[in-house]
């Protein structure tokens, strides 16, 4: 069969057009990874499954999707990404269901991380300040768009070694949370996280230290 036939059969075929607007490639990647996440969040259990089994088919569908999945890590579905190719996995991560990655930039999750269900990881949303000294009203807006594009851009969220994220945290743009560290359940993280330490709140702040 010639290349065009194979082409033809292919549901992911690129084909990028002679004069494309600078955002065609990340619109096309984004609509071949609904498509995978379609299929990873198939809810349907073949005849004479095991969880063992339901699990390895879900990780090779997610390898096609993600940048990087390292050894023995597990996503629990439903799992949301925005385009997938900016996320990077690390060894022994285990991701609970519901949650949801808007990878307008890259998302590092080291080692050993364990993040708990419901939690939304968001480069390019920021927290103000909106009320004055004494208050702590936060207003979350979107950092912007390239303007020649319409992609939202953002800054690196990085999930360092050995870190808990507890249920339905919200972790927001530019932020490192260092090795060792805990994040209290719904808790919102709107800047960098020091190691070693147990921290929570909206804005989460250092609770205690180990």
């Amino acid at each position: 069969m010639s290349s065009e036939s194979d082409s033809e059969y292919d549901s992911d075929a690129t084909v990028i057009p002679e004069e494309a607007p600078g955002n065609w490639i990340l619109r096309n990647l984004q609509t071949v990874t609904v498509r995978r996440l379609a299929q990873f969040n198939d809810t349907t259990v073949p005849e004479g499954s095991t969880a063992e089994s339901l699990t390895a088919r879900r990780m090779e569908i997610a390898r096609q999707f993600i940048h990087r999945i390292g050894e023995r890590a597990n996503i629990q579905p439903p799992f949301y990404a925005s385009y997938g190719c900016n996320i990077v996995i690390g060894d022994d991560v285990n991701i609970s269901s519901d949650v949801s990655i808007f990878d307008s930039a890259f998302i590092i999750i080291s080692h050993r991380v364990i993040i708990g269900a419901g939690v939304s990881i968001c480069p390019g949303i920021i927290a103000r300040n909106t009320g004055g000294s004494s208050t702590r009203s936060i207003n979350f807006q979107n950092l912007g768009t390239d303007p020649s594009t319409g992609i939202p851009y953002g800054n690196s969220i990085i999930i360092e070694e050995d870190c808990r994220i507890e249920p339905r945290v919200t972790i927001m743009d530019g932020v490192r949370i260092r090795r060792g560290t805990t994040i209290v359940a719904g808790s919102v993280v709107t800047s960098d996280i020091e190691a070693n330490c147990l921290a929570g709140g909206n804005p989460a702040q250092v609770i205690c230290r180990f």
